[in-house]
């Protein structure tokens, strides 16, 4: 994705660079966990709530960890505390600020190649709250 963005023009090289770099470093600090099933793009507009009770709309599901689809569905808004404190049943786990910002790199990466130059300055920020997170 990188690649794809420094290619239009949308990512210089010392960005890139700071992606590759953390990257190669995920293993030291991501847990070695069995994929589960997401949704694949949990956003706001994909929750609806019907009179039977919520539903999720426009799956594109595949294998991740579950936490990909809490970051995602809060990279554009956040669905409040209830909502937190009923999935992870208590305090969410102590790197779940640095995992939530990974997490939602890849869409960030993705509305960059998609819809341009506006979406540089969210990805250069989660890039530099990652280094800090990982030093």
């Amino acid at each position: 994705m990188a690649e794809a963005c420094q290619a239009r023009g949308l990512l210089d090289a010392r960005l890139r660079g700071r992606l590759e770099a953390l990257a190669h470093g995920l293993e030291a600090w991501l847990p070695n966990a069995p994929a589960s099933l997401i949704h694949g793009d949990l956003w706001s507009g994909n929750v609806l709530f019907t009179p039977r009770g919520p539903a999720l709309i426009d799956p594109a599901v595949y294998r991740h960890y579950p936490e990909v689809d809490l970051a995602m569905l809060t990279l554009f808004g956040s669905p409040g505390e209830a909502f937190f404190e009923a999935y992870w049943d208590g305090a969410p786990p102590s790197d779940w600020p640095r995992r939530e910002t990974l997490f939602q790199l890849y869409p960030l990466l993705n509305h960059l190649l998609l819809f341009g130059g506006g979406y540089r300055g969210a990805v250069d920020h989660a890039v530099s709250r990652l280094e800090i997170d990982t030093a």
